[in-house]
């Protein structure tokens, strides 16, 4: 028995690569039809037989993206549209049409803003090889992974509603969103060092101001993070623009950096937090249990709070954190 049925799914289920999810589930149970995000969430028609329109509920229920938060799932039937009414979705041994729409209008957004996630280990495997297009390419991202609410401009999720929109895709990287077997289909801030947004270095002695569009002269991508270390190195402090704001770094190890950074602040004692590369570096600093190791690799990538070590193989500046026995660390 066949029949048409429309789905109104409520919760984190935009940024987090739930359309392609449920275009993966159709082509698996042989349903036609399409979805679309709207203000409100996503929206899923399908048509096929019943019992595989039930096994498809039934995954996206009990095995959602691992960044997705379901909070309702509302379901309607429809008649059946006079081309399917008579004949299978899948007749004729054709693989159903079932489509990613664009998104729809509607009443004010009520939907979940997706959150920032840290690079999951597929795209820090592609940033670390040298032989990978992405290799040491930082702004690099899948469904899986990577910014969302701080470069939305609005709702619902897609690339035109995020700052991605003045960065238009390469080949490479357009072929890669349209093609279903990728795990960069329809994800939306996707880029490369070819067509996205690039690194760049300046001084506090420089003769110009920042670009504000991509740059064509100037230390640019790895030069640009070779200037940075140095900078470090030598005790100076750097201001990192993230996709969420500023963040003020200096050599975390150098009393005199650290010193400099608490004046400028204007913060003679509060602790501050120290950035690692890993785990293993971490260890050398402070004591981690499981718990703060599962905390630290998370995906949002918290600040941990864990006691120092009493003998620390590494040694920071006193300054850090001053007469406390904690230390807040991130990866």
């Amino acid at each position: 028995m066949s029949e048409r049925r429309q789905l109104r799914i409520t919760g984190r289920v935009q940024g987090v690569g739930f359309r392609p999810f449920l275009w993966r589930l159709a082509q698996r149970h042989g349903l036609a039809g399409w979805v679309a995000n709207d203000p409100a969430g996503v929206t899923v028609e399908l048509t096929g037989a019943t019992a595989a329109i039930e096994r498809f509920l039934s995954d996206v229920t009990t095995a959602p993206p691992p960044l997705a938060r379901i909070e309702q799932i509302v379901a309607c039937s429809l008649p059946l549209l006079p081309a399917t009414a008579s004949s299978d979705a899948s007749a004729g041994g054709q693989p159903p049409l079932f489509a990613i729409r664009d998104s729809r209008g509607g009443p004010p957004a009520t939907t979940e803003v997706p959150l920032d996630v840290a690079p999951c280990r597929q795209c820090l495997a592609e940033m670390h090889d040298p032989h990978n297009r992405r290799g040491s390419y930082p702004f690099l991202n899948c469904t899986d992974c990577g910014p969302r609410a701080t470069i939305l401009t609005d709702l619902p999720y897609d690339r035109r509603h995020t700052t991605m929109a003045a960065f238009p895709m390469c080949e490479d990287c357009q072929r890669e969103y349209d093609d279903p077997a990728n795990r960069r289909f329809h994800a939306q801030p996707t880029a490369c060092p070819i067509c996205g947004p690039v690194v760049w270095y300046v001084s506090t002695h420089a003769t110009s101001p920042p670009p504000v569009t991509r740059p064509q002269a100037g230390p640019l991508g790895p030069t640009a993070i070779a200037h940075t270390r140095a900078a470090l190195r030598d005790g100076q402090i750097i201001a990192l623009k993230a996709v969420g704001g500023f963040q003020l770094a200096c050599d975390a190890t150098n009393a005199a950096a650290v010193a400099t950074l608490r004046r400028r602040k204007q913060r003679p004692r509060k602790p501050f937090a120290v950035m690692v590369a890993d785990l293993t570096t971490a260890a050398q600093l402070v004591d981690i249990d499981p718990q703060a190791a599962e905390l630290l690799q998370s995906g949002s990538r918290p600040i941990v709070l864990v006691p120092k070590q009493r003998l620390p193989v590494k040694s920071l500046a006193d300054e850090v954190a001053p007469e406390s026995g904690f230390l807040g660390v991130m990866l």
